[in-house]
């Protein structure tokens, strides 16, 4: 067994459920995410994975059911007493007080990890513990916010098994022998992957803008991210900003040092291959580099491994470009319904304002009218 089979999140504990009872094989298009989160639980040996395609079929192991049966809280009953909890914040209409010592706060926090598994859980938001006091009078509060990987599904993503015409872009890397970073046993396979991705873009909504040297139209960058992404073998351009793709070939162990050329002399090696300290092993294992916003500091970098392709882990590139792009979106309408509510705010004070102008000018008005009548009352008594 690989990794830590106790560490599993919930779509992980979902799967294993779902293995557990009633799959049989492969549903409709939307289960093609559980086949991939099956291959994670085969690698963990909670399950069983056979076939391809139509064949493919999965079944729970023995470690699979002692592991349900040793985690029923989390896996079977949402979390004890954490359907409790999303009661509670959602008839407090989002936003529960907890208590302000550590132990409440991590009392909830075990809840609210818990209430991910909770079936009263609405889809598309979850909990958070967050302290709506100061640093040094917390108040911990329970909270209602949005979980966009509730809504976005992995699709799939075809890969050409032959390309008839490459996308320019695609076509541009084909020739750039510099910039390939695969050798030239695997390049065509790194050239169809890149094809596969600039093919679905178009289909998500994703529009492939030009990376280097090509005949699309000019990039403009704006960030420095952007302009990291602009070095990518393909950049890609969301309504949550701009991603830079570079795919590449893992090398293995055993390289030799190599002499690097001084500036000036001539060698035969492409650029990518003269960069290198040591002697390039081929491995055939590709690894894509994906840089944009949400992404890591390194940027995602999904690879070859010995239970699933790199074109099989193509959907996870896309489902991570949709929920960034919800992101974006809510952020920004967050924003624009805080400027309204701003607004709003200013524009009631600045009514109250002049309401409360008006009626002091009103009193002051009447303050002088009633000291000229005094005055003019005072004159007639004296004469």
């Amino acid at each position: 067994m690989g990794r830590n089979p106790a560490a599993l999140n919930e779509k992980q504990i979902a799967v294993l459920e779902w293995i557990k009872d009633s799959c049989g094989g492969l549903d409709e298009g939307a289960d093609f995410s559980r086949r991939i989160t099956a291959r994670a639980l085969h690698r963990r040996g909670l399950v069983v994975v056979k076939g391809r395609g139509d064949s493919w079929a999965a079944s729970i192991t023995r470690a699979g059911r002692a592991w349900l049966e040793k985690h029923p809280t989390t896996a079977t009953e949402g979390g004890g007493g954490s359907d409790d909890l999303v009661r509670s914040v959602l008839a407090a209409g989002g936003r529960l007080e907890v208590g302000r010592d550590e132990a409440a706060k991590a009392a909830h926090e075990e809840l609210v990890r818990l209430s991910h598994y909770a079936p009263n859980r609405p889809k598309g938001w979850r909990l958070e513990v967050k302290n709506a006091g100061t640093w040094n009078s917390p108040l911990y509060v329970v909270v209602l916010v949005r979980y966009f990987e509730d809504l976005v599904e992995e699709l799939p993503v075809p890969a050409p098994v032959r390309v008839a015409r490459y996308h320019p872009a695609v076509k541009a890397y084909l020739d750039d022998r510099d910039r390939q970073m695969v050798s030239k046993e695997h390049l065509v396979r790194a050239a169809r992957i890149l094809q596969a991705i600039a093919d679905e873009a178009p289909k998500r909504g994703v529009e492939v803008v030009r990376p280097g040297r090509t005949g699309l139209p000019p990039l403009v960058v704006d960030t420095y991210r952007e302009r990291q992404a602009d070095q990518g073998h393909l950049t890609l351009r969301t309504t949550a900003g701009q991603y830079g793709i570079r795919i590449r070939e893992l090398s293995g162990p055993g390289g030799k040092p190599q002499q690097r050329h001084y500036w000036g002399q001539r060698s035969n090696r492409a650029r990518w291959l003269e960069d290198r300290d040591t002697e390039f092993v081929s491995t055939g294992v590709l690894e894509l580099i994906v840089e944009g916003p949400g992404m890591a500091h390194n940027g995602y970098r999904p690879k070859d491994t010995s239970t699933i392709t790199l074109e099989e882990r193509l959907p996870r590139i896309f489902r991570k470009f949709e929920i960034h792009r919800l992101e974006a979106e809510f952020r920004e309408q967050e924003r624009a319904r805080k400027a309204a509510e701003r607004r709003r705010r200013w524009e009631a004070a600045m009514e109250e304002a002049r309401a409360r102008y008006d009626e002091d000018a009103r009193w002051e008005a009447f303050a002088e009218r009633s000291r000229e009548w005094h005055d003019v009352r005072r004159h007639r008594e004296f004469l």
